[in-house]
């Protein structure tokens, strides 16, 4: 099973890390998201209520994958700069 932690090619503890799209794209589940804070992108899968995996990725990678995902945007309604990205709810 290919998991987020396989398609990091560099890990930085700051700053971006360097990742493999197409990878992403496989182990991405309905428990992760991109977020946005003003023009900072940030992978994250939150597993019970609490975040498993969270790092840093650049600006085109979130964009391309957002697009490639087809992710929904949801604003914030408390942060003007803020917004999530999702897989769209299927239900609706």
């Amino acid at each position: 099973m290919i998991v987020l932690n396989d398609a990091i090619i560099e890990h930085k503890t700051v700053g971006v890390c360097l990742i493999d799209i197409d990878i992403v794209i496989k182990a991405f589940t309905k428990e992760c998201s991109i977020s946005r804070w003003h023009d900072e992108y940030r992978l994250i899968k939150i597993e019970n209520e609490e975040a498993t995996f969270k790092i840093t990725i650049s600006s085109e990678d979130a964009k391309e994958l957002i697009k490639r995902l087809g992710l929904e945007e949801q604003k914030s309604e408390i942060f003007n700069n803020a917004s999530t990205f999702r897989i769209k709810n299927e239900t609706l």
